[in-house]
């Protein structure tokens, strides 16, 4: 798939307070998941990633690399869209605000959610150097 062309929205927040670690990783991938499937679907997100963060990675990163600061957050997803009018539609529906909405409150902190809008842009891909992007990022010279 070629992720270059897709704008990609993660959203990063904390779990529950209120459930395990084991509770909010059990939920969110089997419970909440299935749920939105034909939502993303109607919606043209055309890729959907879950981020589960484990606390035993983030302490051996602290203890093995001193100094390196470490996020204190539980998961991230990503969307990929064509347009971003398509995932601020996706929030926006009912079906979303009725129920994925109110769902989603049972394994995440939603005080603690922020958002982050981009593009990917690819440098290696399957142990190669990818050498042509969709976007170059390249500073054009002044004539």
């Amino acid at each position: 798939m070629e992720i270059e062309k897709l704008v990609r929205i993660t959203i990063i927040f904390k779990k529950n307070p209120d459930i395990s670690d084991a509770q909010f990783h059990e939920y969110w991938a089997h419970t909440h998941a299935p749920l939105c499937t034909e939502w993303m679907k109607k919606h043209g997100i055309v890729k959907h990633t879950q981020y589960h963060l484990h606390k035993s990675g983030t302490d051996f990163i602290s203890e093995r690399l001193p100094g390196w600061p470490t996020a204190a957050y539980d998961g991230i997803e990503d969307f990929y869209v064509h347009k971003l009018e398509d995932f601020a539609d996706a929030l926006l529906d009912e079906y979303y605000q009725e129920n994925l909405m109110p769902d989603g409150k049972v394994y995440a902190d939603f005080a603690s959610v922020f958002i982050v809008v981009g593009e990917d842009f690819v440098v290696i891909d399957d142990t190669k150097v990818v050498e042509q992007h969709e976007r170059d990022y390249k500073i054009k010279a002044a004539n």
